[in-house]
């Protein structure tokens, strides 16, 4: 197109050429994906492989995790601060949180406002670590039992900062779950454990969430049976993740590099995977009492797809279509200086009696996951050009 753009519909354009250089990476992503899943279904035929490979598992999902699966969870982000430095860490660097809140609202009434309207079912808290604000994960925690008795309520931590007393308030205001990090305590930590068997006693639920970590197989496997016997129900395992800005970003391992279907660009570790067979076949063939939940980025992606398209209530306009993936449709009308957005099944109706110089295209957004954002444009075809 030679005629000049205004600013809006240069954006949209450049927005959807830069996803489409991207085009060929995504498409090898997922069928590295589909590799992936056929493995574990050949080393492990017990395990559970569906929703073409997105879940891979052994024994129930915790409430929490198909709540993610589905697109209805929402993470609370008490604080960014922790008492740890975990090398595979994700938390972002160098941002800081003034105050607990998550993408939705950083107060309890507008959090329970929004999820009762666009169906959230389970909410978690995290950080940084969580309870070095416990009275504020207790208060939240209250506050939002209250509002929505039905909502799965649970709680990420490294487990050092709990207690027997804690937890008995966690149980008494409605926690859920606690989903430990024993990896972050080196696996056989005395305090972990002791508030891992606690939790087990006062609890609905309890997991141990983990990255599979190549280096520290022996220690995550020699460490089943004994999470087993302390009461643990779930244990997460998640792939092994590299992200730039992350403390993750600058760990040792083995990369490969990953563009998921939105986009985002990172890196994992290809022998992460190993790790989560010898654990899916050691639980199984030890009759282990845990049920074991692959998080893999393809999981990941599955949880975007389905929370874009939650949040579609705030984030899509009158004018456009949403599919299955979560990107909206519509068209844009342009001349030089003026930009309208309308339904794609009515752009040639609105083009009629325009003057000579307004054009047309067919756009796609890629909904967010935020709703205060806008989302990504990726897509741009020109349907109509003025003269």
């Amino acid at each position: 197109m030679t005629l000049p753009l205004p600013d809006t519909v240069a954006r949209i354009r450049a927005g959807a050429r830069s996803f489409a250089v991207h085009a060929p990476e995504r498409a090898a992503t997922a069928l590295a994906w589909v590799d992936r899943a056929n493995g574990i279904r050949r080393a492990v035929p017990s395990a559970n492989v569906e929703d073409g490979g997105e879940t891979v598992r052994l024994g129930e999902l915790s409430a929490g995790c198909i709540a993610c699966k589905r697109g209805s969870w929402d993470c609370i982000f008490i604080t960014m601060r922790c008492d740890l430095a975990c090398p595979f860490c994700l938390r972002p660097t160098g941002i800081a949180l003034d105050a607990p809140r998550s993408a939705l609202g950083g107060d309890v009434a507008t959090l329970a406002e929004r999820y009762a309207t666009c169906g959230v079912t389970g909410a978690s808290f995290s950080g940084g670590e969580p309870f070095l604000e416990a009275e504020t994960v207790v208060d939240w925690t209250r506050g939002l039992r209250e509002a929505l008795p039905h909502l799965y309520l649970w709680a990420y931590t490294n487990g050092r900062a709990l207690t027997p007393g804690l937890i008995g308030r966690l149980a008494a205001v409605g926690l859920d779950e606690l989903r430990f990090d024993a990896a972050a305590t080196g696996y056989a930590d005395a305090h972990v454990d002791a508030m891992l068997a606690e939790a087990a006693r006062a609890l609905p639920a309890v997991a141990v969430e983990v990255p599979a970590i190549p280096a520290q197989r022996l220690a995550l496997l020699g460490s089943l049976e004994r999470w087993a016997e302390h009461g643990v129900r779930y244990l997460n395992l998640h792939e092994l993740v590299y992200e730039q800005g992350t403390a993750s970003g600058r760990m040792a391992g083995r990369r490969a590099r990953v563009v998921m279907p939105d986009g985002h660009r990172c890196e994992t570790d290809p022998d992460s995977v190993t790790v989560t067979q010898a654990v899916l076949a050691r639980v199984h063939e030890e009759g282990l009492p845990l049920a074991v939940n692959d998080c893999s980025l393809a999981n990941k992606a599955r949880q975007a797809r389905g929370r874009r398209r939650r949040l579609a209530t705030y984030s899509l306009r009158p004018y456009e279509v949403m599919d299955a993936e979560g990107v909206a449709t519509s068209a844009v009308l342009f001349d030089e200086t003026a930009v309208e957005f309308v339904p794609l099944a009515e752009w040639e109706t609105r083009l009629t009696g325009r003057p000579g110089g307004w054009s047309a295209a067919r756009v796609a957004r890629l909904l967010p996951l935020d709703p205060e954002e806008l989302g990504e444009w990726v897509g741009f075809e020109l349907l109509a050009e003025g003269r």
